[in-house]
């Protein structure tokens, strides 16, 4: 029996020695988590193993629990109000970029668009219409001005000939008039008394040379004509030579004004000269007449005919006289008057159309209040097309809609979401961390993160601490972004680790831990080598061993195997090494 009993001892030692073996090599792979160095032991039959309370040094982590968010989210709601047409995307449905989500019914905006184009067109009518009207204000200053400019011209040329008096060839055909006049009369007042008394031999032959003689002057009267004609060539030649240099400004003013006085002087001989011609074929019709009276006898009508002709006669000839005193006299001081009060007027016209240009400036400034209007219509059309594209919402970024809130057919106002987008490429766990914690919090620090929903514990990197605590909580916010993962999505909760320091920890054997009645004990080996059976308080476990919070301490030697197989005050037979 006790052969028996020493070979079971015997193979018990060496189970334990390749046990202790294999927890040492354990303790190499992690020194931390490992059990204690333990020694072979025995409670009567029992085996066991005998281990000494330790300390160990564990990293003090503080977990801070979190929700699961997008780092790019938003709510996309109407810059106006209107009634949902279609609403492109549902939830789960990934969109790109720029893609249309929503479109609102928009005719209202499509009139305002086309309101807005048609004041344009209005606006640019309108500074058309002000640019025509600008022109021909313009032009009619201009043309004002030139023509008070001529006149004013043509007054002081009338003023310089009412100076100068009349030339010496008018004079001498002044008094050419004045006696062909004298003559006319004489001869009228013949063929009156021819007519009156009859016709003798002799008033017949008086009317012949009388016939005769009038035709001569109708010679003479074209002779002279031509002469003035010829005249008023040359004196438009010289003229036409000097405007053009005055055109050209080769000769001043004062040339060209006697060059024009000049031209009116021989303009008006060929008048006087047509009037001679007229006057003496006058006297050719009379003299026949004459000669007919004389050769037929008088008539009633030949008398009245006579007596008239000698009325017209005498007109012309008192009309022929007046006319060379005038010449004789040269200009008259009311004439001259007249001239003067005639330039005086014409340059007063000459300053009125200057004064009208001023005209010009308001045309103008209507050119430029119908361009502000042009501006101003665009930007109304620039507001409105702004307000058409509002109709159509477009996706802000890339992402997954994981809202819908509206359906066609629902007003739409702005400010209230029609659907939510986030971008599922990146998301972050938010968590409030302790004010005593965020010390062991950095930007861009590793820290794991535990999805328990989804099993699994991931490194992520730090992105944000905020720099101001909750007054409330006296918590800061953190943010860190998280790895893909399957499965990730908003709302889903998740632990931070924060490791904040390192503290020393007593800690035991897992095995060694025994549950009575819902406690937690522990079989610890007094100086006398007896089991007594302790109650602990224990904390958290790291791999192969636990923490002991309280009920022991460290050195204290305890049972690590079949512990339950153990009463109180059993004696432990420790082996020796």
């Amino acid at each position: 029996m006790l052969r028996k009993t020493v070979s079971s001892l015997a193979a018990l030692a060496v189970v334990i020695g390749l046990a202790a073996v294999m927890g040492i090599s354990g303790c190499r792979k992690e020194e931390s988590h490992a059990a204690p160095p333990e020694r072979p032991a025995t409670v009567g039959t029992v085996p066991t193993s005998v281990a000494a309370l330790e300390e160990r040094t564990f990293p003090i982590v503080v977990e801070v629990p979190g929700t699961v968010q997008a780092v790019q989210r938003a709510d996309i709601a109407p810059k106006i109000m209107g009634r949902i047409a279609a609403v492109y995307a549902r939830e789960g449905d990934h969109v790109r970029k720029g893609q249309p989500l929503i479109r609102l019914e928009a005719n209202d905006l499509a009139a305002g668009v086309n309101q807005a184009e048609a004041a344009v067109q209005n606006a640019q009518a309108a500074r058309e219409q002000a640019k025509a009207g600008l022109e021909m204000q313009r032009t009619q200053s201009s043309v004002q001005v030139q023509q008070a400019q001529a006149a004013v011209e043509q007054a002081k040329a009338q003023l310089a000939k009412a100076k100068q008096g009349p030339r010496p060839e008018q004079v001498s055909q002044a008094d050419q008039a004045v006696q062909r006049a004298r003559a006319a009369v004489e001869q009228a007042e013949a063929n009156l008394s021819m007519a009156k008394e009859g016709a003798r031999g002799q008033q017949k032959r008086q009317a012949e040379l009388a016939v005769t003689m009038a035709e001569n002057q109708v010679a003479q009267a074209e002779a002279g004509l031509a002469s003035a004609q010829a005249a008023l060539k040359t004196v438009q030649a010289d003229y036409d030579r000097v405007k053009n240099l005055f055109d050209q400004e080769i000769v001043p003013r004062q040339k060209l004004d006697y060059a024009t006085l000049q031209l009116e002087q021989a303009k008006q001989g060929v008048r006087q000269a047509q009037a001679a011609v007229n006057q003496a074929n006058g006297g050719v019709a009379i003299a026949k007449e004459q000669s007919s009276m004389v050769t037929e006898g008088a008539r009633t009508q030949e008398v009245t005919m006579a007596e008239k002709a000698v009325e017209q006669a005498r007109a012309m000839y008192e009309q022929a006289k007046s006319e060379a005193a005038m010449a004789h006299q040269g200009g008259r001081w009311e004439d001259i008057k007249t001239a003067e009060e005639a330039v005086n007027q014409a340059e007063q016209g000459m300053r009125a159309a200057i004064a009208a240009q001023a005209r010009d400036k308001v045309s103008a400034e209507d050119v430029n209040r119908a361009q502000a209007g042009i501006a101003q219509a665009k930007a109304g059309l620039s507001g409105a097309r702004a307000m058409q594209s509002y109709a159509v919402i477009y996706a802000p970024f890339n992402g997954v809609i994981t809202a819908r809130k509206a359906d066609p057919g629902n007003i739409a106002m702005p400010q209230m979401p029609v659907l939510t987008i986030e971008d599922d490429s990146l998301y972050q766990l938010v968590g409030s961390v302790p004010e005593t914690a965020v010390a062991g919090v950095r930007n861009g620090t590793q820290a794991p993160v535990t999805l328990g929903s989804l099993g699994k514990t991931v490194m992520a990197k730090v992105a944000q601490v905020v720099p101001s605590a909750d007054p409330a909580s006296r918590t800061f916010t953190v943010k860190v972004n998280l790895p893909k993962v399957t499965g990730l999505a908003s709302g889903i909760f998740g632990r931070l680790s924060v490791t904040t320091g390192q503290e020393k920890r007593l800690v035991v054997s897992r095995e060694a831990v025994t549950e009575r009645n819902g406690l937690s004990g522990i079989y610890t080996v007094d100086g006398d080598n007896k089991a007594r059976f302790t109650l602990v308080k224990l904390g958290k476990e790291y791999g192969e061993v636990v923490q002991v919070l309280s009920g022991l301490q460290m050195g204290q030697r305890v049972l690590v195997a079949n512990s339950g197989q153990v009463h109180d005050g059993a004696v432990v037979q420790v082996a020796d090494r």
